[in-house]
């Protein structure tokens, strides 16, 4: 029951956030209970995934909590196919695979700037869960001796309060889904699509699909990449340990 589905194919992979544990630090709280409701907004819907059967009886299947499966029922400007057993990504999936991260202000433990989507969790004085800034278009491969490819950091798209992230993370795969290159695999990631369109040509299709306008972006402070490597205190008495994975393509998430 991870999530780790589809490792190869046209669609999310899982969804980054920095691995440190802490309790006291609301924001890492936020970032990582989004992290999962993202991934179960955009996981695949086939029930090829897992099912298990006895006796002729489904035993265990995938189901979004309520919260989700309440942004999956929401049409917006045609984000969701509503007869579809893939009610996101439709019959033929994306262009490419899609990748996305969610991180604090200050903290970028997950390369922001190298993913599809970025969202950084924006709280007020106490802690209390505002919205989120949001990057899109970063991509680091590259196919050698082929100049059309090229890495690409993400850019500033804008900033949503909370109760809509799940609608505009919706349209923005659905721009991509329509409109990326299925033609050439090589050109086939998001990162060239606003590359070729233009921030300002993407922003307005996205908003197109999601049936509103991106706010202003939050000011956020100088970013620092963090390893967490070795012991810290993680806020509620108890230390966690950072180790170094020297390798691996992949990381999985349990639920």
């Amino acid at each position: 029951m991870g999530s780790t589905l589809g490792a190869c194919g046209d669609l999310n992979r899982n969804v980054m956030a920095p691995p440190a544990p802490y309790k006291d630090k609301p924001e890492y709280v936020v970032a990582r209970e989004y992290a999962d409701k993202i991934a179960d907004l955009l996981m695949p819907r086939t029930g090829a995934y897992y099912e298990i059967w006895l006796d002729g009886e489904q035993a265990i299947t995938g189901e979004p909590n309520p919260e989700i499966q309440a942004a999956l029922n929401r049409n917006g400007n045609g984000t969701v196919f509503h007869e579809s057993e893939e009610p996101i990504y439709g019959t033929y999936y994306m262009p490419r695979k899609f990748k996305c991260a969610i991180t604090v202000p200050g903290d970028n433990s997950i390369d922001l700037f190298s993913q599809d989507v970025s969202l950084v969790v924006i709280t007020n004085e106490q802690g209390v869960l505002q919205g989120f800034n949001v990057y899109a278009g970063g991509g680091l491969g590259r196919t050698h001796n082929k100049e059309e490819t090229f890495a690409r950091i993400a850019d500033e798209i804008g900033y949503v309060e909370k109760e809509d992230i799940y609608d505009v993370l919706k349209a923005i795969v659905a721009t991509q889904r329509d409109y990326g290159d299925r033609v050439n695999r090589r050109h086939a990631r998001m990162k060239y699509l606003i590359n070729d369109w233009g921030v300002e040509k993407f922003r307005s299709v996205v908003e197109g699909f999601w049936g509103k306008s991106f706010q202003p972006f939050h000011p956020l402070p100088d970013w620092k990449y963090k390893d967490f490597l070795g012991w810290h205190d993680q806020g509620d008495g108890k230390l966690f340990l950072g180790i170094s994975i020297e390798t691996g393509a992949s990381t999985i998430r349990k639920r």
